[in-house]
């Protein structure tokens, strides 16, 4: 049996494009930054309580 090699010419367009993974990890990491940074100002804003200052 004969194995031939696959130049960049002989690949599909789709073999030369990033799948879809790539995109739902990058999602994931900018859901998981943004829910930080919400998080964030979450606490800052029940820190402050304007009914304990009076």
């Amino acid at each position: 049996m004969h194995f031939k090699r696959k130049t960049k010419k002989d690949c599909g367009i789709l073999d030369s494009q990033t799948g879809w993974s790539l995109d739902l990890g990058w999602g994931g990491v900018v859901t998981c930054l943004v829910a930080a940074l919400l998080w964030l100002l979450l606490a800052r804003i029940m820190r402050y309580n304007p009914i304990s200052l009076s």
